[in-house]
């Protein structure tokens, strides 16, 4: 079986827990903090990764991202829209 190859490029808002666990799997990942790009904003990321050919997560602030807010519901811990 194949395995898909793709190396991943996280934001600084991505916990490094995150990339660490990513990395136990095989795969490849960096973080902002790895490649020296604290501080950076998720557009100069986002050009960054492309530049280098990674894939890259985008931030639920980013307005790119597509993603929705969520909360947690206290009494079940599922999350739900706000």
């Amino acid at each position: 079986m194949t395995r898909l190859s793709i190396e991943l490029n996280l934001d600084e808002d991505v916990s490094s827990i995150i990339a660490t666990l990513i990395r136990a799997r095989g795969y490849v990942a960096s973080t902002a903090r790895d490649e020296g790009r604290l501080g950076q904003s998720d557009d100069e990321q986002l050009a960054y990764a492309t530049e280098q050919g990674k894939a890259t997560s985008p931030t639920p602030s980013h307005p790119a991202s597509g993603a929705v807010a969520t909360q947690r519901n206290p009494h079940s811990n599922r999350p739900y829209r706000s």
